[in-house]
């Protein structure tokens, strides 16, 4: 019997308007143990949406984190949040001990042994000030400390942007055994497609200030396939169906919806997709995809 999970963010974003930009009409949910992407092109509203939800920024709509209104006069929910942002957002004079000093007392659940195992496995220096420190020292500072008090949900933008590739894949296995053992879920920005196949589970696709899709990774590997080839053979094909990457008058790059009474005969032309083939093709067509 398949275990029931519960329900740990709700969102549901009206408009966020800027004078050159709007996020409009954006809901999903997240349940305990998923892992969600956020993907699309710069200034599409990744990063707003994350700032929606952690509440630093007004918006027209509702969220509710662990069953409680972001915004509202109870706000024992933030205990529960981890956050790792691009941008660093302690002090740049603190040190890791003082860090943790200041931790303990900021969260009722505040592991600091946790937090010094996580330290030493990413090797941070314990007394070296932060503005000594790499961009990707930081980000392990960040993950460090959103790991260590028991939080349920963890918001991250760009997380992994000013990591080497050694450390990203050990990121992603830190993250996967703390959202196992914690039972908790993630929802992360990101460019690095790569990422998203090897760890998410769900990616949902922001074009233009609003949700395009809102998928299953692997649902989504499995609904395309790569065209390449003959731009005229292409042109045959039910269009409704076809996203293209690339044309010119004899030769064309396209996503295309699989059906069965083409892909034998098309098999020559056709190849798997990447995930960033999908985003690229999705991102670049003018259609509502939804």
């Amino acid at each position: 019997m398949q275990q029931v999970r519960d329900e740990v963010l709700n969102v549901d974003i009206i408009e966020k308007k800027y004078s050159d930009f709007s996020l409009r009409n954006v809901e999903f949910s997240i349940l305990e143990g998923e892992k969600v992407a956020l993907l699309g092109r710069n200034g599409n509203g990744k990063s707003t949406i994350l700032k929606c939800i952690l509440d630093i920024i007004n918006y027209d709509g509702k969220i509710n984190i662990l069953g409680q209104t972001v915004g509202g006069s109870n706000d024992s929910y933030k205990e529960y949040i981890g956050v790792v942002f691009d941008e660093f957002c302690f002090n740049q004079n603190l040190n890791i001990v003082k860090l943790n000093n200041i931790m303990s007392h900021l969260y009722k659940n505040w592991d600091s042994k946790i937090f010094m195992d996580y330290v030493e496995c990413f090797k941070i220096p314990l007394k070296k000030s932060f503005s000594k420190f790499s961009k990707g020292m930081k980000v392990k500072v960040s993950l460090a400390v959103s790991l260590s008090h028991k939080a349920k949900v963890l918001v991250m933008d760009e997380p992994t942007s000013g990591l080497d590739p050694v450390f990203r894949r050990e990121f992603k296995h830190v993250l996967e055994q703390y959202i196992e053992r914690e039972n908790a879920a993630i929802i992360f920005s990101t460019h690095i497609t790569g990422d998203v196949e090897n760890f998410a589970d769900r990616v949902i696709l922001i074009k233009d200030g609003e949700v395009v899709v809102d998928d299953k990774v692997d649902g989504l590997l499995e609904k395309y396939m790569l065209y390449k080839g003959d731009s005229k053979k292409l042109s045959l094909l039910n269009q409704d169906n076809v996203f293209q990457l690339y044309e010119d008058k004899n030769k064309s790059e396209a996503l295309i919806i699989i059906e069965d009474n083409f892909v034998d005969e098309y098999s020559e032309f056709l190849s798997v997709p990447t995930l960033e083939d999908i985003v690229a093709a999705l991102c670049n067509d003018e259609r509502n995809i939804l």
